[in-house]
């Protein structure tokens, strides 16, 4: 089984002492020492496992680095492909931002608030997972910094459905089939800035399946015929924003709600569902969070629909664990 945890990423920032002429408007330049700062970037290889559209959780195809000074205003910014770059900074307090592979360029941006607000769709997520990252640094001869930065997306895992009708043998006479894995009630947006302030405008898959441009993110078709006592061994991995709605609904006329993977099923010739609620212990699905299904035995009939729970007992037994990516600790294990 691949590995599903990754490393954090982390910017490095080297400073190598130099003096020269400054940018301090309010000192004389030949008083202002400057040092040379080699930004560069660092993580784990990539073991994505998608059973159809692979996503480079790993790759980056481009960083923006912004810089602000202690009165908050940007002093230098660049963007690059390359793993590093070097800036000349006169000595100093600072902020840095570092934006990976977010579409964000230097002359788009005059201050930090537009850093902080700048949106993502989820749709542009594949060919390369958006990260983020800020941090205060001191500029001096021989200083160092390191920028931990997050990705916006949360993945949800689930890596093995069975079926166990051993208790029902008038269910386990009918023929069942898997037919899809996805998730519901997806919020389209994000904004680099971490937090639950953001009100995301668009949402996929609003209570039920409906193709759309994030399906290669989102929804994963099987199509495999299973009978009691098998499993269905091929692991399916998703990506999703974070959503900070607490107070969940499964009214018909739709209104934000919480975000859902779904096990699509036919059984004896009818759909069940049966959906799983993708939130952490606070009620939320925070972003750079992983949520793990170990397994899914399915023992009866789900739902009739895919955002609405299960009348009666739960039909499925379930074995699940919330962390963040990285691995450091638990949030939350449900069994």
């Amino acid at each position: 089984m691949k590995k599903l945890l990754k490393p954090t990423f982390v910017f490095l920032c080297m400073c190598g002492g130099l003096t020269l002429t400054g940018c301090h408007k309010e000192r004389p330049e030949a008083e202002v020492a400057k040092s040379d700062i080699v930004f560069t970037i660092s993580g784990g290889s990539d073991d994505a496992t998608r059973a159809t559209a692979p996503v480079a959780e790993s790759d980056v195809n481009e960083w923006c680095l912004y810089i602000a000074d202690a009165d908050g205003v940007i002093c230098d910014a660049v963007s690059t492909s390359s793993l590093s770059v070097t800036r000349t900074l006169p000595n100093g307090s600072y902020t840095v931002y570092a934006a990976v592979n977010c579409g964000l360029e230097p002359g788009s941006v005059s201050g930090v608030a537009d850093i902080l607000s700048h949106e993502r769709r989820l749709e542009d997520e594949g060919d390369g997972l958006s990260m983020f990252g800020a941090t205060d640094f001191f500029v001096s001869d021989g200083a160092y910094c390191a920028i931990p930065v997050r990705r916006l997306v949360s993945k949800v895992v689930i890596r093995k459905m069975s079926v166990d009708f051993s208790k029902s043998p008038d269910i386990a006479a009918k023929s069942f089939s898997l037919d899809a894995v996805y998730l519901i009630n997806v919020c389209g947006g994000s904004v680099l800035q971490d937090g639950w302030s953001f009100v995301p405008q668009s949402w996929y898959d609003r209570r039920e399946r409906q193709a759309g441009a994030a399906d290669a993110l989102i929804h994963d078709s099987v199509g495999v015929t299973m009978t009691s006592g098998q499993s269905h061994d091929v692991q399916h991995v998703f990506y999703a924003y974070q959503n900070n709605t607490v107070a969940d609904s499964r009214a018909e006329t739709w209104s934000p709600r919480h975000t859902r993977l779904v096990v699509e099923c036919t059984l004896g010739g009818e759909k069940t569902y049966y959906p799983i609620d993708i939130v952490g212990s606070d009620g939320r699905l925070a972003r750079n969070s992983l949520y793990t299904v170990n397994e899914l035995v399915v023992t009866g009939y789900g739902s009739t629909h895919p955002d609405l729970p299960v009348v009666g007992p739960l039909p499925y037994r379930l074995s699940a664990a919330v962390m963040d990516w990285e691995g450091t600790h638990i949030i939350e294990e449900i069994f």
